[in-house]
This record gives structure tokens, C-alpha cells and sequence, in this order.
């Protein structure tokens, strides 16, 4: 038995009384659990390693003096995407690629 069980839970206190008072401020649902901005989206269409890559295209391009534009990078994403038979990123995909 752990000591949270012995106590009432993980997120209370036991009074004078000997009673469990939740800590106030804590829920269970939120001890333990990492932030939203640690997490990478399931949803995300491109693996880490594809996206360093365009990264460093981008990078490449402007060295040279070449500057990026959105439809570019878009065009690299979709491109990976055919090769791999899955479905092209959205109109705005770019867009929040170049923002993160």
C-alpha cells in the first residue's frame, strides 16, 4: 500500500480529524501530467526527421539568397507525403510549420 493510498489519494490532505481534504488548486487529473507543449501532436503529418530536413533546405535556400516562400515549403511537404503514398498537408500547414 503507498503512502498516497494510506492518506486518501494523491491529491489530499488528512485533517486533525483524520479525514482527506483535497488539496486545493490540484485534481487528480492534473498531478503527473506533462505540459501540452511537451507533447508532439498525433496528428502531425511529418516525422522529426522530415522536418529537420526541410529545415535545413530552407536554411540552404537562404544562404544562397534565395528566399522561402510558403508555397515552397509547402511543396516539399507534399512532396515527401507522395513519396510515401499519404495524403498532401493542408492550406495552412506551411504557415503554422514556419511559425513553430
Amino acid at each position: 500500500m503507498a503512502l498516497s493510498d494510506e492518506l486518501g489519494g494523491p491529491c489530499s490532505l488528512v485533517t486533525g480529524r483524520g479525514s482527506p481534504r483535497p488539496i486545493p488548486g490540484l485534481s487528480p487529473l492534473h498531478v503527473g501530467r506533462r505540459a501540452q507543449h511537451d507533447f508532439t501532436p498525433s496528428s502531425r503529418k511529418l516525422a522529426q526527421l522530415e522536418e529537420e530536413a526541410i529545415v535545413q533546405c530552407i536554411i540552404e535556400l537562404s544562404v544562397r539568397a534565395f528566399p522561402y516562400r510558403l508555397s515552397s515549403v509547402e511543396d516539399m511537404a507534399n512532396q515527401l507525403l507522395y513519396d510515401r503514398n499519404a495524403p498532401p498537408v493542408g492550406k495552412r500547414w506551411a504557415y503554422n510549420f514556419v511559425k513553430r
